[in-house]
């Protein structure tokens, strides 16, 4: 009978040997070996290492095998990772002793600050003050990106903070503390433009704040905003409802020209609901951008210039980058209106088809006619009339106008499900989700006949009564 491996069960093979009617099965040969394995169970056939059986080894002191660089390395990486104002301190002291010569601020190529900031950060005391002040300001851009603003401005109070400790002269401190009060100034205009609306800022202060700054560059002060401080402050007023402040300005400043001329209409709206003549600030400042490319034109003298057809500011400087930037900072119901309807406007201009014309308030204030429309680029038109109602309707949803401009765009480039869509979501909100009579104010014949268009385009013929109804 072959024996069955009966494994390392605790006290099976005692109890076999203990059974005689088991045993009687067995040979002699088979019990004997079975005997021999109920000796081995208890043996320890395993030989463990004596050093795993301890807890305790003798394990060489790597302290005192210290590598300079690698504790370098070490400190660098906790400065990259971290935003505790007292560690860095603590990581840049222990850095500069190390290597009194090395400009910690270039440990990482990431650490970029703006002209004016990096100048007067390198007329800090050379070594410690210098590189922490210019790590914290590095950091607190960081950090305003990563919208953490308060801590962004803690930062900028520490750095103050330092130079007002440190051997720094009256003239390079009073220089100092007033780039630091801009900086926050624009890290506050920023969380306003994030958190709009639900930002929990004082408006009154912050305007008083941004004129403040403005006034710095009017009054011909030796000391001066930086440009991106400048252009905060202007749009921060325009969204504030500023806008005399804003038209009383020197034009001589190109970066106010835009948000000036928009407060011009946002004016001319609030004083006679858009029924003033034409305007044509902004139009003379936003055409050129959709425009042909600059051409030269040879003067006199024999020295070349750039012009814009059509475009009676020569001398303008805008792009479709910077106009993009301001468009995306646009927060205002008033001021939001005036552009979509200034784009809008231009769009049915270039396009020239009135079966695709967009509908929209306040078209009256601006031209009807563009020499040599073909020129400009009518889609790039569009692309931004359309981000710009998207981001429109993200902080006014419930925006009638803006939802069949949108709702007339889509139509025109022949997206008629969206258009349906858009269309649907005015009627909505119009009859409070169809509970009341839809006003014929808000959704004319003009709407409805481009939503049957819909239907029929998207083959639901069953629809059009929906829509009427």
């Amino acid at each position: 009978m072959q024996l069955v491996e009966c494994g390392d069960i605790e006290g099976l093979l005692e109890r076999l040997l203990s059974c005689e009617f088991l045993t009687d099965l067995l040979s002699p040969r088979e019990i004997e070996e079975i005997s021999s394995k109920t000796t081995a169970v208890g043996q320890d056939l395993v030989n463990i290492p004596e050093l795993l059986l301890k807890t305790e080894w003798d394990m060489p002191d790597f302290a005192v095998c210290k590598n300079a660089r690698l504790e370098i390395g070490s400190l660098e990486q906790q400065l990259l990772l971290s935003y505790d104002s007292s560690e860095i301190r603590g990581i840049v002291e222990k850095l500069v002793s190390a290597n009194p010569m090395k400009p910690q601020w270039r440990i990482s190529n990431k650490w970029e600050l703006p002209i004016p900031l990096q100048s007067m950060a390198m007329t800090l005391p050379r070594g410690f003050v210098q590189d922490f002040a210019y790590i914290l300001l590095a950091k607190s851009r960081e950090l305003t990106t990563m919208k953490d603003f308060k801590l962004a401005t803690e930062f900028l109070t520490a750095v103050e903070n330092e130079a007002r400790n440190s051997s720094v002269n009256s003239g390079t401190l009073y220089k100092l503390v007033r780039l630091l009060s801009w900086e926050t100034l624009l890290i506050q205009i920023i969380e306003f433009l994030t958190e709009w609306p639900n930002h929990k800022l004082n408006t009154g202060t912050l305007a008083a704040d941004c004129k403040q700054c403005l006034l710095a560059l009017q009054s011909g002060d030796s000391v001066i905003p930086r440009l991106e401080v400048m252009e905060h402050c202007a749009i921060c007023l325009l969204n504030l409802g500023e806008w005399e402040y804003l038209t009383g300005l020197e034009k001589r400043w190109n970066y106010f020209e835009i948000a000036a001329a928009v407060a011009y209409a946002c004016l001319d709206i609030a004083k006679y609901k858009g029924n003033k003549k034409v305007s044509r600030d902004a139009w003379d400042i936003v055409l050129p951008i959709f425009g042909p490319s600059p051409q030269q034109k040879r003067t006199a003298s024999g020295t070349t210039t750039l012009i814009h057809r059509d475009s009676p500011n020569n001398s303008s400087t805008h792009t479709r980058a910077t106009l993009t930037l301001f468009l995306a900072r646009l927060r205002d119901s008033t001021a939001l209106a005036v552009v979509i309807s200034l784009l809008a406007r231009l769009h049915n201009v270039l396009r020239d088809e009135p079966s695709l014309e967009l509908s929209v308030d306040y078209a009256g204030l601006w031209p009807a006619v563009v020499s040599n429309a073909n020129s400009y680029n009518v889609r790039s038109v569009g692309e931004a009339l359309s981000q710009l109602l998207l981001q429109a309707l993200q902080f006014h949803p419930t925006n009638v106008s803006w939802l069949k401009v949108m709702g007339d765009l889509n139509f025109v480039l022949g997206h008629h499900a969206m258009s349906l869509r858009y269309y649907l979501e005015a009627a909505i909100v119009v009859s409070d989700f169809f509970s009341q009579p839809i006003p014929r104010a808000a959704i004319d014949d003009h709407v409805y006949k481009r939503m049957i268009k819909c239907c029929i385009h998207l083959q639901c013929h069953t629809q059009d009564w929906t829509c009427r109804s």
